[in-house]
Formats: C-alpha cells, sequence, structure tokens
C-alpha cells in the first residue's frame, strides 16, 4: 500500500509524496549531511541526501529484520529490500537512536471488515493522522521541519490479520532523508 501525505498549505508551499512499500524502500543513496537541531528543539537531527559523501543507512544486522510488521507507537524502522534477488522486502525495525527513515506516531483502527480501497484509507490518513501530530512532535504540523505518511494494509495483506490499523508515520522532507534520535517531543 502506498502512503501520501499531502502537505496542503505548508509555509513552503509544496506536495510532497511518500511511498511506502515493500517493493520500494527508502534509502539515502550516496550522500548525506547531517543538520543540527535548532536551538532549544532537542537532540532529534535530520540528514539529508545527497550533499556530503557517506552514508546514514544502518547494516541490517543492527535492527530486527520483520517480515510481518504489528506497528507500535514510537516504532523506528526502515523499508528495505531483500538482498536474495527476490525483491521481496521487510521492515527493518531499529533503535531511534540509529539513523532511520520513519517513525511511527500514531495508530488508526480501520473500521472496515472488507478491504475499504487505497482511495478510502488515503482519506482516512488525511484525517486522522494530523489529529496526533502536534502532542508527538511538539510542533503545529504546518510549521514543522518534518513531513508526515501513512502505512496502511494492502488489498493483498488485509486477511493475513484479524485487526486492521493505519500507521501514521513521521520523517524527514527530503527525499531519501534520515532522521536521527526520536521525534517524539523534538518540536522540529
Amino acid at each position: 500500500m502506498r502512503g501520501r501525505a499531502g502537505a496542503g498549505r505548508r509555509r513552503r508551499g509544496h506536495l510532497l509524496v511518500a511511498a511506502l512499500l515493500l517493493a520500494g524502500p527508502a534509502t539515502a543513496a550516496g550522500c548525506a549531511k547531517e543538520e543540527p537541531a535548532a536551538a532549544g528543539k532537542g537532540t532529534t537531527t535530520v540528514t539529508t541526501a545527497d550533499e556530503v559523501p557517506g552514508t546514514t543507512e544502518v547494516p541490517p544486522d543492527q535492527g530486527t529484520q520483520l517480515s510481518v510488521y504489528n506497528p507500535s507507537v514510537g516504532d523506528c524502522f526502515d523499508r528495505r529490500k531483500s538482498t536474495d534477488g527476490s525483491n521481496r522486502g521487510y521492515i527493518l525495525k531499529l533503535d531511534c537512536d540509529k539513523p532511520h527513515s520513519f517513525e511511527v506516531f500514531a495508530l488508526v483502527d480501520i473500521p472496515d471488515t472488507t478491504f475499504p480501497g487505497d482511495a478510502a484509507l488515503t482519506t482516512l490518513a488525511k484525517r486522522q493522522c494530523l489529529k496526533s501530530w502536534t502532542a508527538y512532535v511538539g510542533q503545529p504540523y504546518e510549521t514543522s521541519e518534518l513531513e508526515y505518511s501513512y502505512e496502511a494494509p494492502s488489498r493483498t495483506n488485509w486477511g493475513l490479520t484479524y485487526k486492521h490499523t493505519l500507521a501514521c508515520l513521521v520523517r524527514a522532507r527530503a527525499d531519501g532523508g534520515k532522521l536521527t534520535g526520536t521525534a517524539r517531543d523534538s518540536r522540529l
């Protein structure tokens, strides 16, 4: 399932779409630069791709590889592709102090008993996720340096679980960007 987050009337006025699929992990290709947190904003840093030599990709053995993921608020993770040539993906659950692409900031129960469709899940995410943003991040979404996206069950995996949950995710704005430290109360 692809998750989208509309930026609406953000101060920079751009729409940022976050793709979150097993088929395509978020990676920091090539280069990265760390930007220290602003004064009085905690210790969370945002790492952006392609500015300074180096990489922020955490080796898989430093996290927990999950083929089935039941998100919890506060979880930090990356999406990765298997290296066995199968093009399957997995979740690499990480400690939040390691560079990561996503952090779960809220969970929304999906009330439907049958798969509601991608459009309905996108609408649910847009209506529900940002209700929890300020309480978690400590900064209103409209002035935040961070972006949101979501992860929801796909039509294919809908029947694999009895509980259907949409995970609201915080992430760096930059494509391929990483967070180091938790976004909780970061005021970024």
